[in-house]
């Protein structure tokens, strides 16, 4: 059973089980209980209102946790609580005289952390499967917050350093044949988000994540150097092509983390999370980008072009074109770089990597 369905149908027993009639209650407010919401009224359970944080506005259908427990009686409501596990939500709960499922549900469980060379599987339905012995300096650290994440790590797989990987519920990190980790390498991943690594590829370092139900792909024998940060925010994606050369402190992200306003219009002047949500931030293949280059929102670059460093990329970069500065600006075109240091000879990069630049994307 899915990790979404296994959360949704305990839900549904426990409040068709326990609410006796009470008005139902979600505690938090977005996609996700959307839809739980619709999923329980396709089961005849309609929804009330929703409970948000302090910080919410209070209206209709939205109520402040403040507001709620100051006001609302366990007698009247049964309440559905939705976030990650908290001790913090727990004693706040049984401070305010709720009992588990009587009172409220809280499908949830504490984090399992374990540390692992080898095949893995838990109550929760996680899984990790190795396809060969991996070699490793010391054993993967794996944090489950959820039911049903499924990890697959192909043949000769190698990590010298730390590797620490966090997995929310439904998540799915794909690892291929000959991947390699050559440092301290931190993976996050939120519920229903994908992560994959192309056969060959390599990391030396750093932070990659995925928000809830975002994508990030390496391709096959692209390397991304030291100390990088990788996000891809929720519903976007982030594509890295075959064969790219990433150097150190890259950092890319598909959302500028916070919403910025025009103060006469009100309107917002970046993207929104609404407009994130088909967000794709796409690098092709055979890409070169120098030491702590920046790469922003929905940017693409494309095939065998090099982006200088300490640049950022904020919009569209054509193939086979050197890049630099603040924003990065095509500087010089029909260009084709080669992997192999001292090269002397063209013929030595790949045939598909060799055109000139196409203009006609910008």
């Amino acid at each position: 059973m899915g990790a979404i369905s296994y959360e949704f149908n305990e839900i549904s027993r426990c409040v068709k089980e326990y609410s006796h009639g009470r008005k139902i209650v979600i505690w938090g407010y977005g996609d996700y209980q959307d839809d739980l919401t619709e999923y329980l009224r396709e089961s005849g359970i309609p929804i009330a209102f929703y409970v948000d944080d302090d910080m919410a506005q209070y209206n209709d259908s939205i109520m402040t946790v403040s507001r709620y427990f100051s006001s609302c009686a366990a007698s009247e409501h049964y309440l559905i609580v939705t976030a990650l596990h908290s001790e913090k939500m727990h004693r706040r709960l049984t401070e305010s005289g709720l009992l588990a499922e009587k009172d409220y549900v809280y499908p949830v469980h504490a984090p399992v952390t374990a540390e692992i060379d080898g095949d893995y599987a838990d109550e929760y339905g996680n899984t990790v499967v190795f396809e060969g012995e991996p070699k490793l300096s010391q054993k993967l650290s794996i944090t489950f917050k959820g039911y049903g994440a499924a990890i697959s790590i192909g043949r000769l797989f190698s990590a010298c350093g730390a590797v620490c990987v966090s997995c929310d519920s439904n998540s799915t990190l794909n690892v291929e044949d000959n991947v390699s980790f050559g440092g301290d390498v931190l993976l996050t991943l939120y519920k229903t988000s994908v992560m994959h690594f192309g056969d060959g590829s390599e990391v030396l370092g750093g932070r990659i994540s995925t928000m809830r139900s975002a994508h990030i792909s390496v391709g096959d024998r692209s390397s991304i150097g030291r100390d990088c940060l990788i996000l891809a925010h929720a519903y976007t994606s982030i594509s890295i092509g075959c064969d790219c050369c990433i150097s150190n402190d890259f950092h890319a992200r598909t959302n500028d983390g916070h919403v910025i306003f025009d103060i006469e219009t009100g309107k917002a002047l970046n993207v929104s999370i609404v407009g994130n949500k088909t967000l794709k931030m796409v690098i092709s293949d055979h890409v070169w980008i120098g030491t702590r280059a920046v790469v922003l929102g929905d940017s693409k670059i494309g095939k065998g072009s090099i982006i200088g460093a300490c640049s950022l990329v904020k919009g569209i970069i054509p193939n086979n074109c050197i890049a630099v500065g603040i924003p990065a600006k095509v500087k010089r075109k029909n260009v084709a770089w080669c992997r192999r240091n001292y090269a002397e000879d063209i013929d030595l990069i790949p045939e598909q990597y060799v055109n000139y630049t196409d203009d006609s994307i910008l």
